[in-house]
């Protein structure tokens, strides 16, 4: 993927507008070696190589999770997908990326060292495990604070990244999701049901942007009336902020079509290859947009981004059958 380019003398997006070289971002050049937010992430995975703490009993230490993560970005194929919004600096022509938008990118793998060091284990979701991290970057008057929950399983895994720049009081953020992804659809008779987890973070008002939320996801594929034609539902309930501990309404999207082991609808768009990002047919749904994938050689994992009600994150799940 491109990386999003700053319009001159842009200083006060100075800092966020480089911490979002977008994919490229996940390189860990930010000061310090320590790199922006996760430093870096990509994951895709099997679960071979090590093993690791995806989904075993027990609470994994800060370096079990990075090595499992690392072991992932090794792994990962593609596609990847990516969002970013917020104080975000980027260009403006036909193809280049787009805020709030979800990116399928069929082309770029995250290239540089990754850093995953650093993550506290958080909680366990229906073998989906969820970890956070924090750090800041930056010198002089150009600070930003990072913020980052990330999700595995054992063959992807999902990162939601929350940026604000202390002086400016300026907001972004970006999600991701990487891993082995199957291009055919799974195999389901009647229907069939993963059940995982979900993060985000607000971005719909000023007071409240960046704050994280964790919940369930439900992931439903079915052939109505037993036609060949295999559709999609999904579900996220159990909608939780971190900081207040209050609750958000359940979020549904239903009767996606699911086509080469994807299915999508609204803002999404794809680069083939050709280096700029366009749209592959989904049905326009503004500020309603999901797009997932399935992953893992017998399609035992699907995982995917949304934008939805003021929130923007990722989602993962495994096969309950």
């Amino acid at each position: 993927m491109d990386p999003a380019k700053m319009p001159g003398g842009a200083s006060r997006l100075m800092p966020i507008a480089i911490a979002v070289v977008f994919l490229a971002a996940l390189c860990g050049c930010a000061g310090g070696g320590g790199g922006v937010g996760v430093g870096g992430v990509g994951v895709s995975g099997g679960s071979g190589g090590g093993g690791g703490p995806s989904t075993g009993l027990g609470t994994p230490t800060a370096a079990e999770v990075e090595d499992t993560l690392n072991r992932l970005s090794q792994e990962a194929g593609l596609p990847e997908l990516s969002s970013f919004g917020g104080a975000v600096a980027t260009c403006e022509a036909l193809g280049c990326p787009v805020h709030d938008a979800i990116h399928v990118d069929h082309r770029s793998t995250v290239d540089g060292p990754l850093d995953f060091s650093g993550f506290d284990f958080l909680e366990r979701r229906h073998d989906v495990s969820l970890a956070t991290k924090s750090h800041s970057s930056g010198r002089g008057n150009h600070f930003t604070n990072h913020r980052t929950l990330g999700g595995w399983m054992r063959h992807g895994f999902f990162l939601v990244e929350a940026l604000h720049n202390v002086r400016y009081a300026d907001f972004s953020y970006r999600t991701w999701y990487m891993g082995n992804t199957q291009p055919t659809n799974p195999a389901v008779s009647v229907s069939g049901t993963w059940s995982g987890a979900m993060a985000g973070v607000v971005t719909s008002s000023s007071e409240d942007d960046g704050a994280f939320v964790r919940g369930d996801a439900t992931v439903t594929v079915s052939h109505p009336g037993g036609s060949g034609d295999a559709l999609v539902d999904v579900a996220f309930a159990s909608i939780t902020r971190e900081d207040t501990g209050a609750r958000i309404g359940n979020l549904t999207w239903e009767n996606l079509t699911l086509e080469n082991g994807n299915f999508g609808v609204g803002n999404v768009l794809h680069n083939h290859g050709q280096g700029y990002f366009g749209m592959d047919g989904f049905r326009p749904s503004r500020g309603n947009s999901i797009f997932g994938q399935f992953y893992g050689p017998d399609h035992e994992e699907v995982g995917g981004l949304f934008h939805r009600d003021g929130l923007a994150g990722a989602f993962g799940a495994n096969r309950n059958d």
